[in-house]
């Protein structure tokens, strides 16, 4: 993961009214530090996870006359404790970073992070990760398998070393792949295990939740005409959810050219 091109900060809003404190809730996610009233000055610190900063600054630029400053460099994992005020107020003294206090730098600097969509990728199939590992048992994480997300195509995959039972030689198997959301937000992952007594997997995925599974019935087995369907319908919506990513990142492209 680029770890270069993440969005993170802290923000301080200059006297935001009640009802400004009331809208802005919304985007700050659930884990966050809210410093009121800092110095008796009626502004507000906000300090957010970095899956939520550009919510915020999309919040900000939705209201451009907010008043505000912009940490780049100060996140939750700064050190900030909710209970501590005058600590917050010192760390905002003593920061020596980049701070932004323009409307027009903070829309430019979420159209560079958005425009790029790796950590966003990075993020969508982490979740389809974790849901795959309740799914299939494995820990995907473990020492074993080689976990791979190409940011350019957005499809994760996992493999790991496997033994040929006649000759004994010993490969790398795909033993699942993930494509990147199609244009619904569905991703479909497709589980091939490494023992033959285990049969293929393919889940439909939305918001890292498993919405339905592909199953072949008995009757589609019979009938020939009806025998491929399911496997159709399945790459059918495997080769639209890369060819509508592949798109996404070329319009996204073109607009910062």
């Amino acid at each position: 993961m680029d770890n270069s091109i993440s969005f993170k900060g802290a923000f301080l809003i200059k006297h935001p009214t009640p009802e400004y404190k009331n809208a802005i809730k919304s985007a700050l996610g659930k884990k966050k530090h809210i410093f009121e009233n800092l110095n008796n000055k009626g502004d507000v610190l906000y300090v957010v996870r970095n899956s939520a900063d550009k919510d915020v600054a999309n919040f900000i630029c939705e209201n451009p006359d907010t008043k505000f400053s912009y940490f780049p460099g100060l996140s939750t994992k700064s050190g900030f404790d909710t209970n501590k005020s005058s600590d917050a107020m010192q760390k905002l003294k003593d920061y020596k970073g980049l701070v932004i206090s323009n409307i027009n730098k903070l829309m430019a600097r979420i159209k560079k992070t958005f425009s790029l969509t790796k950590s966003n990728i990075w993020i969508t199939q982490n979740k389809n990760l974790k849901l795959m590992q309740k799914e299939t048992l494995l820990n995907f994480n473990d020492k074993d398998f080689k976990r791979h997300v190409d940011a350019q195509t957005g499809v994760c995959t996992v493999k790991a070393l496997k033994k040929d039972n006649n000759t004994g030689k010993i490969s790398e198997h795909k033993i699942l792949t993930i494509t990147p959301p199609g244009k619904y937000g569905v991703c479909y992952a497709k589980y091939t295990p490494l023992s033959s007594k285990e049969a293929p997997r393919r889940i439909a995925i939305k918001n890292g939740e498993k919405i339905f599974e592909y199953i072949s019935s008995d009757s589609e087995a019979i009938a020939d005409k009806n025998k491929n369907s399911v496997d159709e319908l399945f790459n059918t919506n495997v080769k639209d959810a890369k060819e509508y990513y592949k798109n996404q990142m070329a319009k996204r492209k073109s607009q910062n050219q």
